[in-house]
């Protein structure tokens, strides 16, 4: 089954999904109406990813004790002088992509039974879908070499006619900083960027790619690292 997934296309409806503006991670979706739900997948804003950052690891450090941002992994997808976006990615919900095909009245097979990701605070009523590059739609646009942002209808709709993409994630969300913000966040040792594969942490299980991140960049042999992980 597919565990990959990129921000493939964000869409807005009439006002945000309820109770995802909480963050909770392991949280149930509420239910969206079939025309609500159409107004998620049709209005697509891929234009939000200029494709010309590759894409980036960002990873929560131990002293960020943030009650949304403790211990996260984001896909970092723009970063420049006018601030910063990703989706985090180790965030799921109990909502399924069969439980959102489900509500479109379609079906796949195979069974799609992975779960939407709460990918960040802002404006969680879009969604949207990451995957790998040997899927193309009229809206793919690439990140990087080895992912790609396709519009969300396009994917789902994929999933129940075929070709569809063999990895993919799929969720709600997103989290931005403003100008320079990031910037400072790092300076105080709140984020770290992961010089690592993307795609290698997406195809790592949920739960353990905050683990897998601090492993990869050696901290988790620190005695500091240690103890302030305890903390």
């Amino acid at each position: 089954m597919g565990a990959l997934f990129y921000m493939a296309s964000i869409g807005s409806v009439a006002g945000p999904i309820p109770g995802l503006h909480r963050g909770v991670r392991g949280e149930k979706l509420p239910a969206l109406s079939r025309n609500g739900l159409g107004r998620v997948l049709k209005n697509t804003a891929t234009n939000m990813i200029e494709g010309t950052f590759k894409p980036q690891i960002l990873v929560a450090m131990p002293s960020l004790k943030d009650g949304y941002f403790d211990k996260s992994v984001v896909l970092l997808c723009e970063y420049n002088e006018s601030g910063a976006m990703g989706f985090v990615i180790n965030s799921p919900s109990t909502t399924s992509v069969d439980d959102l095909l489900s509500e479109l009245g379609l079906q796949s097979k195979p069974d799609q039974l992975q779960p939407i990701m709460i990918g960040g605070p802002v404006q969680p009523e879009l969604c949207w879908v990451v995957h790998t590059p040997e899927y193309s739609g009229r809206s793919t646009t690439a990140l990087g070499e080895g992912l790609a942002l396709s519009a969300a209808q396009e994917v789902l709709t994929s999933l129940t006619e075929g070709p569809f993409p063999s990895e993919y994630m799929l969720g709600v969300g997103y989290a931005g900083w403003g100008p320079e913000q990031l910037d400072k966040e790092i300076e105080q040792e709140s984020w770290w960027i992961a010089d690592l594969d993307p795609l290698e942490i997406i195809r790592s299980t949920c739960d353990s790619r905050w683990d897998l991140v601090m492993h990869e960049l050696g901290f988790t042999k620190s005695p500091y690292f240690c103890a302030t992980a305890k903390a």
